[in-house]
């Protein structure tokens, strides 16, 4: 039978005896004998306590400042993504304000009670200028229809609907070769045909050599064709052509529309 003794370290005998000192210890704190053993070990490892204490608190507190910066950079992100959000919002409201504007006052100028008119943004423009056109974001859905006239302020014509789809439109210049438009002298009362120049300018055609033609003299639309009402403004004389030797005179029209700066236009549906 095994025995128990100072030189045995079996695990039951070390772990006896480890309880025994614990049971002892806890006896002798209890009625208090432990006392100034307990104060003395106490102001033994004060000091390791209060750098243990301030070296967590540093670190407790490095961890906050991080975490701060971490929670900044994800507010400024947030605060980042707003200011663009508010800056885009603001760029459009800007830009629509300024079409409204641009249509408020095309249409202060436009006779109202002349036409029946439908106002359309412009989308798209020739990009070669090999032939004159522009589209609109206008169409069958909104009384669209081919070889209706289209005008700006001022009754300017501009040129004519030649494709509709329900919700777009292609516009033919005047200034395109293809454009062919009856027209008067006004002040001469010289009626003629007014033919684009491949976006180059315009030149009016088969005008009585009797007329008397002068430069800055007012050329507007006929009304000889059913496509055009009479009275849209064309432009001025800006060259008369003469040859005796000819049946008809002709005149370069000089337009004062800003044909590339167009941005809202108006079309007849009449």
């Amino acid at each position: 039978m095994k025995q128990f003794g100072p030189g045995s370290n079996s695990p039951t005998t070390i772990f006896i005896i480890s309880i025994s000192i614990v049971i002892l210890l806890i006896i002798l704190h209890i009625f208090g004998i432990l006392g100034p053993v307990e104060g003395a070990v106490v102001r033994v490892f004060s000091p390791f306590q209060k750098y243990f204490y301030a070296t967590g608190s540093k670190f407790s507190g490095s961890l906050r400042f991080f975490s701060s910066i971490k929670n900044l950079k994800k507010e400024n992100k947030e605060l980042y993504d707003k200011v663009s959000s508010l800056t885009f919002e603001n760029s459009k409201l800007e830009r629509l304000e300024k079409e409204n504007q641009q249509l408020r006052d095309q249409l202060g100028l436009i006779k109202k009670e002349e036409f029946n008119l439908v106002a359309a943004n412009i989308i798209g423009q020739d990009p070669n200028n090999l032939i004159q056109f522009i589209n609109i974001d206008k169409g069958s859905n909104n009384k669209i229809e081919e070889n209706q006239p289209v005008i700006i302020a001022n009754n300017f014509l501009i040129g004519k609907i030649t494709e509709v789809t329900p919700t777009s439109s292609k516009i033919i210049l005047i200034t395109d070769s293809y454009s062919k438009i009856n027209a008067q002298i006004q002040e001469a009362e010289a009626n003629g045909i007014v033919k684009g120049e491949h976006g180059l300018g315009l030149m009016m055609e088969m005008i009585p050599q009797d007329k008397i033609i002068k430069r800055n003299d007012k050329v507007i639309t006929s009304g000889i064709s059913s496509d055009f009402p009479i009275g849209l403004y064309i432009g001025e004389v800006e060259e008369v052509n003469t040859a005796d030797n000819e049946l008809f005179q002709k005149a370069r029209i000089k337009s004062s529309v800003d044909f590339k700066g167009l941005r809202v236009v108006f079309i007849i549906i009449d």
